[in-house]
This record gives structure tokens, sequence and C-alpha cells, in this order.
């Protein structure tokens, strides 16, 4: 599942949407005059905007997420020097 190093795995792309929705929660830039509405004025950002962020892809195109993949990407995360590790899992897993 190494997708960096190449090898038999689906792209990384996200299909669905829901990992880069997740991280700009996490670690969104600094966007200045945000608004909902015109309301609310202000800087917006996530979390923590200046984090670097490591993604794995787990789930393939037709949504299937196996657990084997998910703890390879776990694997992966921890022999990268990952410090923090929160798992988003898509759709109904």
């Amino acid at each position: 599942m190494n997708l960096l190093g190449g090898g038999p795995s689906d792209p990384p792309f996200d299909d669905s949407g829901h990992g880069t929705h997740t991280t700009s929660m996490a670690a969104g830039n600094f966007v200045d005059r945000a608004n909902i509405f015109r309301n609310a004025n202000g800087t917006s950002t996530g979390m923590a905007p200046l984090a670097h962020i490591a993604m794995y892809k787990v789930c393939s195109k037709d949504g299937s997420c196996k657990e084997a993949d998910m703890l390879a990407a776990i694997e992966d995360a921890i022999y990268d020097c990952v410090n923090v590790i929160s798992i988003s899992i898509g759709r109904h897993h």
C-alpha cells in the first residue's frame, strides 16, 4: 500500500472529498475576510494551520475499506514518524 514507493494500489486521489474535507478542518491555512452569508467576518483556520499532514488512502474507489489496508496505513504512519494519528474513514465504515 506504499503510495510513495510504488507498488500495486489505487491512485491516492480523494474520490469522495472526505479526506480533503477532514484535513482542511484539521490543518486548513489562514483565510482572511472569511464569512458566512456576510456574517461572522474574520479570519478562518483549521485547528492547527501550521501542521504538516501525512495522508494515507485506505478505501478503494468502489468504497471498500479493508481492515488490512487500515492497519498497513497505521504502520506506515508510525514508520514515517507521524506524531498524531487521527483516523477518519468515510461512508459507513
